[in-house]
């Protein structure tokens, strides 16, 4: 009696990516940004056109002046020109151009300034021996055009001297606009040091007039950083260095802004999701007590919020607290704080928000429109990928198989709102593949592989490796076990599913 024992492998896929990134100020191009700057400069200081898309043949780096850099907590930044270039130009003999910096390469500049000015990297390190000298003297008013000089130290000390030919120039290869000197600011904004006020890492001795010292390269706006520098003797009057300063924009003062860190597009249902924000503190002191809410819904029929079930979807938060909502303290010297919500996933789509300090009663702000952050996890189904048929004859044992994960490769566009990605940073997080072993002997599972183009991310799935034994199906000749059946064909079947969970991630800067 002839039997063919026939096995269907069919798979279900269960694939979600994550991906993460930050949320502030954005444009949808560098033109945007440079419009909205100049419109701050001509309504402050009445200057038309400030800054432009185009600097001594140089285009504005477009994704600085979108949404900056993580150093810059995501706010839009003017350079223009090759990063490399300008790190060339500016690094002198028996100094790195590059250092690695948490594993990344960091050039000592990011391009040019809008006067033509090398634009430091604030990520690079400090090298010069001057930076930790301890006897600085301050040059005040470098602008003026004079030789003779009042320097000033940290601790009080005034001196009067008349700089050396050399010295003299070395200042003034820098001196290209006279455009923000403090009485000129202050005849628009009634503030000698409306811009400077802003300026970071400010020497304490010198924060209550460090208008007359710092030369503003390039002013900062609303929502844009600038850049000033400042010089300085140190030992004993023998070295003359400068030191530039990064200018923060307006709508950092006193303020605090949050933003997602972690966050999937989508999952499937059961899956474990992850969702982290980062509040970011722009004050100068400890903050306490400062009220913040997690809000995580679903939808009924009729569309209204609907708190999602703790209990049946596992909900728990985590990182700075470890309540839904309440209260956290943010040091002045940490300047940031973590929270986090994990739950499983159901069948609908997850609502979140975040709120800190939604009132801006504690600390006081007045910008709260980056106090809330909201999104929407989306349900996705799980797919019906591919199915494989196997045959195995009547007098065969055993047979080897082989079959695909899926027909086609995967394809994931990844949300990236803000920032740069980093090259080829994309990676595979988890294949997690579920085989029915009890019929699919000695399994093997191969390699996949990863293409990163930017936003859209193409996973190539391997395939699975088995063998497949006549005896799982209740036929086993070896011990003397058959089927019996007055039919002159059988067909037995299996059908297996064969289920999988990919997820990718990619690194932003």
């Amino acid at each position: 009696m002839k039997k063919i024992l026939c096995c269907i492998i069919s798979l279900f896929v269960l694939a979600s990516y994550l991906s993460t990134y930050t949320y502030a100020i954005s444009y949808n191009s560098a033109k945007e940004a440079i419009d909205d700057a100049n419109n701050f400069l001509l309504e402050k200081m009445g200057y038309e056109n400030y800054y432009s898309l185009e600097v001594n043949g140089m285009n504005i780096n477009d994704k600085l002046a979108q949404y900056g850099l993580d150093v810059f907590s995501n706010r839009p930044v003017f350079v223009y020109g090759d990063n490399v270039e300008a790190s060339k130009k500016t690094t002198t003999a028996g100094r790195d151009m590059v250092k690695k910096v948490n594993g990344k390469d960091e050039y000592r500049a990011l391009g040019y300034a809008v006067d033509g000015s090398v634009f430091p990297n604030p990520s690079f390190p400090y090298d010069n021996e001057g930076h930790a000298a301890k006897d600085k003297m301050w040059v005040k008013e470098p602008w003026n055009g004079s030789k003779v000089k009042y320097l000033y130290s940290e601790n009080g000390n005034i001196v009067k001297r008349t700089l050396t030919d050399n010295a003299f120039q070395y200042i003034e290869k820098w001196i290209k606009f006279t455009s923000f000197k403090p009485h000129e600011v202050e005849a628009c904004t009634g503030k000698k040091n409306y811009f400077v006020q802003n300026a970071v890492d400010v020497p304490e001795g010198l924060k209550e007039n460090f208008e007359d010292f710092l030369y503003i390269i390039q002013p900062p706006t609303e929502h844009a950083w600038g850049l000033g520098i400042a010089f300085y003797y140190w030992n004993g009057f023998n070295n003359l260095n400068y030191r530039s300063f990064l200018i923060r924009p307006f709508d950092m003062n006193d303020d605090l802004d949050v933003s997602f860190h972690v966050i999937p597009d989508s999952s499937t249902e059961g899956n474990e999701v992850l969702v982290g924000v980062k509040v970011k503190s722009h004050f100068d002191t400890d903050l306490e007590g400062v009220k913040f809410r997690w809000s995580i819904t679903t939808k009924n029929s009729d569309g209204q919020d609907v708190p999602l079930d703790a209990d049946a979807y596992e909900l728990e938060f985590g990182g700075s607290s470890t309540s839904q909502s309440g209260t956290i303290n943010i040091s002045a010297e940490d300047k940031e704080a973590c929270l986090y919500a994990g739950f499983r996933m159901p069948n609908t789509d997850v609502y979140i928000e975040f709120a800190i300090n939604e009132d801006g009663e504690n600390p006081l702000e007045n910008d709260l429109k980056n106090n809330i952050v909201s999104t929407v996890v989306k349900a996705e189904k799980p797919i019906n990928s591919t199915l494989r048929k196997f045959d195995l004859p009547y007098y065969a044992l055993s047979r080897e198989i082989s079959y695909p994960l899926a027909d086609s490769d995967i394809v994931f566009n990844l949300n990236n709102i803000n920032g740069d990605w980093l090259d080829g940073s994309a990676r595979i997080d988890k294949l997690n593949v579920n085989v029915n072993a009890g019929f699919l002997h000695n399994y093997q599972v191969g390699s996949s592989r990863i293409e990163d183009n930017e936003n859209t991310i193409t996973v190539s799935l391997p395939s699975v490796k088995a063998k497949v034994e006549r005896k799982d199906f209740g036929d086993n000749p070896g011990e003397k076990k058959w089927l019996v059946s007055n039919n002159t064909v059988d067909v037995i079947k299996r059908i297996l599913d064969t289920s999988y969970y990919l997820s990718v991630s990619k690194k932003y800067r």
